[in-house]
């Protein structure tokens, strides 16, 4: 079985199915994945774990891409990161921003577990 043609007919067929654009479905995918992975305890004590979940998820999806088309095609590459990793990274930066606004005031959540 051919693994990155099976991967790029799931996900340009899932694209087609929801009429969603590449890049939209990109965004949203970085998105959702971030907010599943937040929604985790344990991001408590690694806040940036959502973020690297995201990024790793990007760079599996478009090594199977490249390997499918036999091409990195950095153009579509770097236009994929930006929208998958852009709402992701100011999400981390926000929540950097408050955590370290509530630790000055005093006000910390005691780890759970």
């Amino acid at each position: 079985m051919d693994i990155p043609a099976a991967y790029v007919a799931l996900t340009e067929g899932s694209l087609r199915f929801l009429a969603i654009s590449h890049e939209r479905g990109h965004l949203i995918g970085g998105l959702l994945l971030y907010a599943m992975v937040a929604a985790w305890p344990l991001t408590r004590r690694h806040p940036a774990l959502p973020f690297a979940v995201v990024a790793l998820a990007e760079l599996i999806n478009e090594s199977l891409q490249a390997a499918y088309y036999r091409s990195l095609r950095v153009d579509d590459t770097l236009a994929d990161l930006v929208w998958t990793l852009a709402v992701p990274a100011l999400l981390l930066a926000l929540t950097q921003m408050i955590a370290s606004g509530r630790a000055e005031r005093g006000v910390v959540r005691p780890a759970l577990g």
